[in-house]
Parts: structure tokens; C-alpha cells; sequence
């Protein structure tokens, strides 16, 4: 029988270096007696729409990747393959936590209570500083 027990071969898990909002998706690169290497520093979760709306809803500021056009984009595609459409959106305060900046929209508790996610705010097709509200179709 072999031993399945890994070796830590890079700590990413507390590495200060990582943005805060991307820690909890981030995992040690593990070696295996086999040889294999657990290479994915990222979790398979990072860009799912859950991740996405916990960046953007839980840290005082808005995560690096919103100030990435691309990675803002592939986070969008992320919300659509799950077939979550786009109900509205609020613009981020310079001043105000996106958390805060949600509480003023007049239906944004409400879908957020409802389910609703949080992602990127794109307006034709321009990446702009605030948040979409995203639920399925039927909850419109």
C-alpha cells in the first residue's frame, strides 16, 4: 500500500504577499510520493461566482482583479455560465465599503436576501468601479 501523505513544498495559505481577498481560495503546492504535484496554487472555487461575490462583498476594498479588464470579464462569463443574469447595478464610493455602497440601493438588500450575488459591473463593456447584482432568471 503507498503512502498518499503529502509534503508541502510552497506555503501559499498564509503568505501575506497574496491579497486578502484571494487567501481563502489559495492552497499549499503539495509533492505526492507518486511524484505528482498539487500545482494549482488557486482553488478550483476561485472563480466561481460565490468567490467572486465574498471578494467583492466582504473587505473594505474592492479585490485586484476589478481593476483588471480581463479578469473582470472572465469573472462575468463565470456568473452567465451559471445562468445568473444581471439585475442592477451600484456604483463603489470612494469613501464606502461595496457593503455599504449595497445597503443605499434600494433593492439590493432585498436580492441579496434573495439569493442575489455580487460581480463585476460592466456598462458597454467597460469595467466600472461598483457591483452587479446577479440572480437567476426566474427571480428577477
Amino acid at each position: 500500500m503507498s503512502n498518499l501523505v503529502g509534503t508541502v513544498v510552497r506555503t501559499y495559505e498564509q503568505d501575506t504577499a497574496i491579497p486578502e481577498h484571494y487567501r481563502p481560495y489559495v492552497h499549499d503546492v503539495i509533492s505526492h510520493p507518486s511524484g505528482w504535484i498539487k500545482s494549482r496554487v488557486v482553488g478550483s472555487d476561485f472563480y466561481e461566482p460565490q468567490a467572486t461575490h465574498d471578494m467583492l462583498y466582504n473587505y473594505q476594498s474592492l479585490p485586484p482583479f476589478m481593476n483588471v479588464q480581463s479578469q473582470a470579464h472572465h469573472r462575468l462569463r463565470q456568473f452567465e455560465a451559471a445562468g445568473l443574469t444581471a439585475l442592477g447595478g451600484v456604483f463603489a464610493s470612494q469613501d464606502m465599503t461595496v457593503k455599504e455602497s449595497v445597503r443605499l440601493h434600494e433593492r439590493g438588500e432585498m436580492w441579496l436576501s434573495r439569493g442575489a450575488l455580487l460581480g463585476p459591473y460592466f456598462l458597454q463593456g467597460a469595467l466600472i468601479r461598483g457591483v452587479q447584482f446577479f440572480a437567476p432568471q426566474e427571480q428577477k
